[in-house]
C-alpha cells in the first residue's frame, strides 16, 4: 500500500461574486496566492500545431501511436524489465513511453489531467518484469532520461527551450532536472535546476542563450523515482524558439470557492451552496516575450449573466508571472450550465480567450468530472466485516437536508452487489461518523444510482461534510465505483474500517489524490427505495440502459391513467408522454437529445410513483 506525501495548506476564504464591497486585492493576493494548494496549469484538450515556421524544434507527441516514442527521441532507463499497461496491453518499455491521462492512472495512484498524448514514465504502473511490485520487488526507475535530437543553433541567438511537464514528487518521488551537453563536452549541464513540483501540469521556459550559435546541442530531461514506489513523471509540447517581442500566455486561469479549511473547486455546486461571497477569479499570467508588459490586466467574462470585470493593472518584466484577480465577487442568479471566459491584455498585445465551465445545479453537489478513468473496489472483507468507503468532502453554505448520495457503479461490479451510504463531519481534518442509509442492491452497472437515507440528513452551514460508499463485506461482493481524474483543488476521502490488504497494518483515513464518483443529492423527490424491503416495489424497468437514446420502458399492468416525465440533471423537463390504462410496454426514441444522464419518472394520480436515471450515450 503507497504512503501517500501531500501537504495541506489552510486557505482563508476567497470568492468571485458580484459584490459593491471593495477589497484590496493587492494585500489580499499576497496573503492569499501562497495558501493555494492546487493550480490547473497548462491543462488543454487541444493539441500543440507543431506547423509553425518559428519553431526550430516541435514535439506534441501526437504523430506515434503509443507507446511508442517519435524516431528522433531516445531514452533511457535502469529497470531492465520495464513492464507497463498501455491500451489495456501490458507492454516492455525501455524508459518513457507515450500514452494518455488514462494509461497514466492504471495504475490508480497517478491521475494525470487531461492533455491529449504525451510522454511519460510512471514507476506507479511500472510491474517488474510483469510482476505485481512490493516492498521487496520496486522498478528501479532512479535515473529515467527523455533526449531530444541534435540540435543546430548556428547562427542563432536568445533561443529558448518551452515544454508542459506534470511532477507532482508524490509517494516519495525524486527530482526532475533539464541538462544540454554539446558534442564537445563530456558532462551535462544542468540549466533548469529541480523543476518545480505540483499536482498538475505547468510550463516550463529557460533560456539557451549559452549556446548561442553552436552547431551541436544535446538536451535531456531526467528524472529519479529517488528509490521509492513512486507516481512519475510526464511530457509534453516541447519548443525551442526564439522569443516573440510581445507575448503572453496563461499559467493557471480557474474559479474556486471557500472551504472551511481551504479553497475548494466542485465540478456542480447546488444554487443554494453558493457562499455569500460566491465564486473568484483567478489566474497566473507570464510574459513570454522579449518585452516589458505595461499594464496587464486579466479580463473575465461570464456572458449569459451580463457580468464582465477585470484586474488591476501590473507590468510584467520578460518572463515574469504574477497572479491577478477579478475586482468583484459573483454570484449565479439560477441553475444551469455557464462558461466564465479568461483574456489576458496588455498595453502592447493580448491572449487568446479560455474558457472555464461552471454547472449550477438545483440539487446535486459533485467534485467529479462525469468521466469514470478507472474504478476503485470496495476490498470485500471476510464475512460481515466492514469494507473500505470512498467519498468525498464538501463545505455547506447553507443549511439543507441531504436527501440521498449518488455514486457511479462501474461496469465490472457484480449486479448482486449491496451499497450502502454513509455521512461524516470533517472536524480538524478527521472524519466523525455522523449516520447511514441502509444496504441497497445495486440496481445497473455503468450507470449513477441514488443511495437514499430512511430520513433526511440535516447539514448545517459553515461545516464541512464527508460522504461515502461502502459495500456490504461479504466475499461476493465485488463493488467497484467510478472514478475520475484529478481536479484542481479536489481530493478525494477513503475510510479504511481496518482493512489492511496485504500489508498487515491498517493505513490511516485520509484523502488521496483521484476523485470519487460520488455525489450529494439535495432532491426531497430523488427516487429509489430507503430498504431492501422496497426495492421489491418497483414500477417499470428501463432497458437496455446505457442506451443511444432508444430504449423501452416494461411496465406492471397499470391501473390508471399515468404519465411518463424526462428531466436532464440539472432537474430541466424535456420530455413528457402520457401512458394508456394497461399499457405493458413503451418505446422511445431521444437519440437527438445530447449525450448525458436523465431521469425517467413514472406518475400515477399527479404524484411521482418511481423515478429511474438513464445514461444516453
Amino acid at each position: 500500500m503507497k504512503k501517500l506525501h501531500l501537504v495541506l495548506l489552510c486557505i482563508s476564504y476567497i470568492s468571485l461574486a458580484q459584490n459593491p464591497y471593495p477589497v484590496n486585492f493587492e494585500a489580499f493576493r499576497d496573503n492569499t496566492a501562497k495558501k493555494l494548494i492546487k493550480t490547473t496549469l497548462r491543462s488543454s484538450n487541444q493539441q500543440l500545431d507543431c506547423s509553425d515556421t518559428s519553431y526550430i524544434y516541435c514535439e506534441n507527441f501526437e504523430s506515434v501511436s503509443s507507446p511508442e516514442l517519435p524516431s528522433d527521441i531516445t531514452t533511457s532507463s535502469l529497470e531492465d524489465g520495464y513492464n507497463v499497461t498501455v491500451n489495456s496491453t501490458a507492454q516492455d518499455v525501455s524508459g518513457f513511453y507515450t500514452g494518455n491521462f488514462e494509461d497514466a492512472n492504471v495504475g490508480g495512484y497517478w491521475p494525470v489531467s487531461e492533455h491529449t498524448q504525451f510522454a511519460m514514465t510512471n514507476d506507479d504502473a511500472c510491474k517488474p518484469n510483469g510482476v505485481t511490485p512490493n516492498t521487496n520487488n520496486n522498478c528501479d526507475l532512479s535515473f529515467e532520461v527523455i533526449q531530444l535530437p541534435r540540435l543546430d543553433f548556428t547562427g542563432l541567438e536568445d533561443v529558448f527551450l518551452i515544454f508542459d511537464y506534470y511532477h507532482d514528487k508524490n509517494y516519495g518521488g525524486g527530482d526532475a532536472v533539464v541538462e544540454v551537453k554539446t558534442a564537445d563536452q563530456s558532462t551535462w549541464t544542468d540549466i533548469s535546476g529541480n523543476l518545480t513540483s505540483l499536482d498538475d501540469w505547468q510550463e516550463g521556459i529557460f533560456s539557451l542563450s549559452d549556446y548561442n550559435n553552436t552547431d551541436s546541442v544535446n538536451i535531456r530531461i531526467r528524472w529519479s523515482d529517488d528509490g521509492n514506489w513512486a507516481s512519475g513523471f510526464a511530457v509534453d509540447n516541447i519548443i525551442v524558439k526564439k522569443l516573440n517581442d510581445n507575448d503572453m500566455s496563461f499559467i493557471a486561469y480557474d474559479h474556486y470557492m471557500r472551504g472551511s479549511e481551504f479553497i475548494n473547486n466542485y465540478s456542480i455546486i447546488p444554487l443554494e451552496q453558493q457562499n455569500v461571497q460566491g465564486f473568484l477569479a483567478r489566474a497566473v499570467i507570464r510574459n513570454t516575450g522579449n518585452n516589458a508588459q505595461d499594464s496587464v490586466r486579466l479580463k473575465i467574462e461570464v456572458s449569459a449573466e451580463s457580468y464582465t470585470d477585470q484586474s488591476w493593472g501590473k507590468n510584467l518584466i520578460s518572463l515574469s508571472r504574477d497572479t491577478f484577480f477579478a475586482n468583484q465577487f459573483f454570484n449565479f442568479n439560477s441553475a444551469g450550465n455557464y462558461i466564465l471566459d479568461f483574456k489576458a491584455e496588455s498595453d502592447s498585445t493580448s491572449t487568446q480567450t479560455l474558457s472555464r465551465n461552471i454547472n449550477v445545479s438545483e440539487f446535486t453537489f459533485a467534485r467529479d468530472d462525469n468521466t469514470p478513468s478507472l474504478s476503485f473496489s470496495l476490498f470485500s472483507a471476510t464475512g460481515t466485516a466492514l469494507t473500505v468507503e470512498h467519498g468525498n468532502s464538501f463545505d455547506i453554505a447553507a443549511n439543507d437536508d441531504l436527501y440521498a448520495v449518488d455514486v457511479y457503479i462501474s461496469n465490472n461490479s457484480s449486479p448482486n452487489g449491496k451499497i450502502q451510504a454513509k455521512v461524516y463531519e470533517i472536524v480538524s481534518g478527521t472524519a466523525a461518523f455522523l449516520t447511514e442509509s441502509n444496504p441497497l442492491s445495486i440496481v445497473s452497472t455503468d450507470a449513477w444510482q441514488s443511495v437514499k437515507f430512511p430520513t433526511p440528513v440535516p447539514l448545517v452551514a459553515d461545516k464541512e461534510y464527508l460522504i461515502t460508499v461502502g459495500g456490504d463485506g461479504t466475499t461476493t461482493d465485488t463493488t467497484r465505483i467510478g472514478v475520475s481524474s484529478s481536479k484542481i483543488s479536489s481530493y478525494g476521502w477513503r475510510i479504511y474500517n481496518g482493512f489492511s490488504g496485504n500489508s498487515g497494518t491498517a493505513p490511516q483515513d485520509g484523502i488521496y489524490l483521484s476523485i470519487p464518483m460520488v455525489r450529494m443529492n439535495f432532491d426531497p423527490d430523488v427516487a429509489g427505495p430507503i430498504s431492501v424491503e422496497e426495492e421489491a416495489l418497483s414500477f417499470f424497468t428501463i432497458y437496455p440502459n446505457p442506451n443511444n437514446g432508444v430504449f423501452s420502458l416494461s411496465f406492471d399492468d397499470l391501473s390508471e391513467s399515468s404519465s411518463i416525465e424526462i428531466h436532464n440533471i440539472l432537474g430541466q423537463l424535456v420530455h413528457k408522454e402520457f401512458l394508456n390504462k394497461h399499457t405493458l410496454t413503451k418505446e422511445f426514441n431521444l437519440s437527438h437529445f445530447e449525450k448525458g444522464i436523465y431521469t425517467v419518472s413514472l406518475n400515477l394520480e399527479g404524484k411521482t410513483a418511481q423515478t429511474q436515471k438513464i445514461i444516453i450515450k
